[in-house]
């Protein structure tokens, strides 16, 4: 029998800022070894869509957490692109990004991403952030 995980969803209506309280919370099942959308190429580009249609909207969080030039952050489950650029220019040359994927076409996708842009201060590696290292 595979392990199901419980995942808490917020869904927020339209363009909100004001914060979390006029969202909806959902709950949704999904097998805990899979991405509940997929893995398919299509998937891929439209997660690297999303996260070009909600750079204003990350950029404005990433605002509010006052992340310093020189920080080191993870991005968790950063797919195709997520927000390693966005994350790369408030940290600056001095810090580091790491992002973390399961998806092997996502990581080749995401390495891809850094490179052609000149992310000298991303990494992005292979692998399941609920593992604990050995």
């Amino acid at each position: 029998m595979n392990k199901v995980t419980r995942l808490s969803v917020l869904l927020l209506k339209g363009n909100n800022r004001e914060g979390l309280k006029s969202g909806r919370r959902y709950t949704i099942m999904a097998q805990e070894d899979q991405y509940f959308l997929g893995y398919s190429p299509s998937e891929q580009e439209r997660l690297r869509w999303q996260a070009q249609q909600l750079a204003h909207e990350a950029r404005w969080l990433l605002d509010r957490i006052g992340l310093a030039s020189g920080a080191r952050v993870i991005e968790i489950g950063c797919g195709p692109q997520g927000c390693l650029d966005l994350l790369a220019e408030r940290v600056g040359p001095e810090g580091s990004v790491v992002g973390v994927e399961r998806g092997e076409d996502a990581v080749s996708l995401a390495r891809t991403f850094a490179q052609e842009r000149g992310l000298m201060n991303v990494e992005v590696l292979q692998g399941d952030a609920r593992d604990r290292p050995t």
